[in-house]
C-alpha cells in the first residue's frame, strides 16, 4: 500500500512523470542495484545513470539525493 501511495504521492508532485519514469523510482526506492534495475527495465547501465539524473531533475534534486528525496516523500505520506 505504501508504494501505491508513493506512486500516487509522486505523480501529484511532478505530473510529468511517465509511466516508466514512476515505475524506475520505485525500484530505485527499494534501493535495487543499477545493474538490477538495467535488467529490470531492459536498459543498459548507462541508460540507468542517464536516467536517474534526468529523473531526479524533474523532481527537483540531484541523482546522488533520489533514494533520499523518494524516502521524504513516502515518510510524508505514513504522517497522513
Amino acid at each position: 500500500a505504501i508504494l501505491y501511495d508513493a506512486v500516487d504521492k509522486l505523480q501529484a508532485i511532478q505530473p510529468e512523470l511517465s509511466e516508466q519514469d514512476v515505475r524506475f523510482l520505485v525500484l530505485v526506492l527499494l534501493d535495487l542495484p543499477a545493474k538490477e534495475i538495467a535488467d529490470i527495465m531492459n536498459l543498459s547501465q548507462n541508460s540507468i545513470s542517464n536516467k536517474k539524473t534526468r529523473t531526479a531533475q524533474k523532481l527537483g534534486t540531484i541523482a546522488a539525493n533520489l533514494r533520499e528525496q523518494l524516502i521524504s516523500i513516502t515518510l510524508k505520506i505514513k504522517e497522513k
